[in-house]
């Protein structure tokens, strides 16, 4: 297939979702651009969009969604309909916890902004742990032999231009026991704590939104 544009939706540049993008980029080619690169301004990903004939959105889940920037981009494209005519838009996100449910909000976001647009969603992927993977190879998941294979799958939909059903990716995820998913959560509540104190913010210091 050819114009497909791959964006890439994190500020990391060795991440979970870059290499995800590269990925992609390998089996279909095209072009990736990056949303947190200084160097490149909304209205060149706008052009890109305009000309691709399917565009790929890949970042981290920050709270239940994508980052920010990725707001701003949709609601930009929104204002300039003319960028969006037909192209078929696919999503992927990855984020820390295991289950599909607290990262798939993402997904649903691109595909309320298809319903307001003229594009086709087309469907998406979801990664649970992903962070974890930390920019390596996706083989190195934990629930690498179901995620692996699914997520070829998905690639082979976005070269045909097909939809992409959410079966795919909740048939993949990790089917993890209540227990372990709670001493998993707290190691990653402890993690981030210590990173938080590593530069100097105090979890326990009062909110002044309280105040």
């Amino acid at each position: 297939m050819s114009k497909v544009l791959i964006i890439n939706a994190s500020p990391r540049k060795q991440g979970t979702s870059t290499m995800l993008c590269r990925r992609i980029h390998k089996k279909l080619g095209g072009d990736i651009k990056e949303l947190f690169d200084a160097k490149t301004d909304l209205q060149d990903i706008i052009d890109a969009v305009n000309q691709a004939e399917a565009i790929v959105i890949a970042g981290p889940c920050y709270v239940n969604s994508y980052p920010a920037r990725v707001t701003l981009l949709l609601e930009t494209l929104q204002k300039q309909p003319g960028n969006c005519h037909g192209q078929k838009l696919y999503g992927i996100i990855n984020g820390g916890m295991p289950y599909v449910h607290t990262h798939e909000s993402g997904l649903h976001q691109l595909e309320l902004f298809a319903e307001q647009c003229p594009m086709h969603y087309a469907g998406g992927f979801v990664i649970g742990i992903g962070p974890m993977l930390n920019g390596q190879e996706l083989e190195k998941h934990m629930c690498a032999k179901k995620i692996v294979p699914a997520f070829e799958t998905f690639t082979e939909h976005i070269r045909r231009q097909e939809d992409s059903p959410a079966t795919l990716y909740y048939d993949a995820a990790m089917k993890m026991p209540a227990l372990i998913a709670k001493v998993m959560t707290r190691k990653m509540s402890n993690n981030i704590t210590k990173q938080l104190a590593s530069h100097g913010f105090d979890y326990n210091t009062p909110s002044p939104y309280y105040e």
